[in-house]
């Protein structure tokens, strides 16, 4: 395999070995040294005797530079074998992912068991910002859902006005019909806003603090989590649950633990992972996690391989022609 050895002028050398060559430029100058000519055409200009005008004269001024050229084309030649090489970077492809937020929006979510003085929404929004945040390349939609599931936000790269849709997102009123816990249609819904091809993996982020009160035995017609959860398998899409808060309040006005069993079932049959975050701590820890789990396709740096040997090649030999120029015409400068 080819090395590639960066040099201090931002070439690169794709045959850095070639180098070891250099060693024979003393030999060479050692036997030219040995093989002097004893007779000249023309008067060398460093043969002028000092106390001449001619001293100080352009030729005795530029009398090694035949010596020099000798030297240097050479030391070029022996580069080009080295094949140096221009690399020139080229666009990284970033594939981003599709996730689609789903977000309870019931009344609960106002419950200030996460914080002393902050409630369980603003805490979820709070860290559902720095996850958008971290992830630029990625499409990202919201779904609002109490009873209903309603698409927010479509599935999109603005992730500033994504953030500010999702800071004025409503709840529900208590006392509203609409104050129920439907995951299974709000699963359903995320589901068929994801594309069924063309990126990399496909995601929900489920986030409740409830359970599943709308589908049930006496309401056949509403979509269960188990059967929403069955939707994404079969689409291929990886479900994460996160369930917040640290109970549900009951009719004794008690926090009771939340039964997770629904939401569990749904990430385990979808390949994704459930979490419980009982405080804006412990749900920052989820969304990292999650953000970790799910990292987006970058594909590895690329170069166009510029290849720069026959510019040195032409130096050289150019450097080698004026040497011999200077040395065999009346323009000789050198002995």
């Amino acid at each position: 395999m080819t090395a590639f050895v960066a040099t201090p002028i931002d070439m690169t050398l794709a045959e850095p070995w070639m180098l070891s060559w250099l060693f024979l430029l003393p030999v060479s100058l050692w036997i030219m040294s040995r093989n002097q000519r004893v007779a000249v055409l023309f008067g060398a200009a460093v043969l002028l005797p000092p106390d001449k005008p001619h001293v100080g004269s352009w030729r005795q001024r530029l009398a090694k530079v035949p010596l020099f050229l000798r030297i240097v084309g050479p030391f070029f030649m022996i580069l080009a074998l080295a094949r140096p090489v221009v690399l020139e970077a080229l666009p990284r492809a970033n594939e981003g992912i599709d996730i689609v937020l789903c977000m309870d929006v019931s009344s609960s979510m106002k419950t200030k068991d996460m914080s002393d003085s902050t409630s369980r929404i603003d805490i979820v929004r709070s860290r559902a910002e720095a996850f958008i945040q971290g992830r630029p390349n990625d499409r990202i939609a919201l779904v609002a859902f109490a009873r209903y599931a309603d698409l927010v936000c479509p599935l999109t790269l603005d992730h500033w006005a994504l953030i500010e849709i999702l800071m004025n997102v409503p709840l529900v009123d208590a006392e509203s019909v609409e104050d129920a816990t439907g995951i299974g249609l709000a699963l359903a819904k995320s589901a068929t806003l994801l594309p069924t091809e063309g990126t990399s993996a496909r995601i929900v982020v489920l986030l409740t603090d409830g359970v599943e009160n709308v589908s049930s035995s006496a309401t056949p017609d509403e979509i269960a989590p188990i059967h929403a959860a069955q939707l994404c398998q079969n689409l291929g899409i990886r479900v994460h649950t996160i369930v917040a808060g640290r109970g549900i309040t009951g009719g004794d006005g008690k926090l009771h633990a939340i039964n997770t069993e629904q939401v569990e079932l749904v990430a385990k049959k979808t390949r994704g992972t459930f979490f419980s975050a009982s405080d804006g701590l412990a749900l920052e820890r989820v969304f990292d996690a999650i953000d970790q789990m799910e990292k987006s396709s970058v594909e590895e740096p690329r170069f166009f391989v510029r290849d720069m040997h026959m510019w040195f090649v032409v130096i050289g030999l150019s450097l080698l022609l004026i040497a011999r120029f200077l040395r065999s015409s009346p323009l000789e400068i050198s002995p």
